[in-house]
């Protein structure tokens, strides 16, 4: 009950820093956890949560960025415009 508890308040603490433009998200997204997590009694387990996130995470961090690389090169060279033209009649949005 009490870690649910911490988990509710660092995510509404997180909320209400980056929606208040306070701490810069980046900053609030690493400090805020480690935090909770030295509050919670966790002590030098944390570290090694972090790596346990990073290594969950990095499969799809590497996802996103062939994404975001991929469809940029697309778009540039202008090979989604067929397609999105062809939605948007069959849809009749044009």
């Amino acid at each position: 009950m009490m870690l649910s508890l911490l988990g509710l308040i660092t995510i509404l603490a997180l909320l209400i820093a980056i929606l208040s433009n306070k701490i810069s998200p980046l900053f609030a997204l690493v400090l805020f956890p480690v935090l909770a997590s030295l509050a919670g009694g966790f002590g030098l387990k944390t570290g090694g949560f972090i790596l346990t996130g990073i290594e969950n995470i990095s499969p799809v961090i590497g996802m996103f960025v062939f994404a975001i690389l991929f469809f940029g090169v697309m778009t540039d060279a202008g090979m989604l415009e067929p397609s999105i033209i062809a939605l948007c009649i069959k849809n009749a949005m044009l």
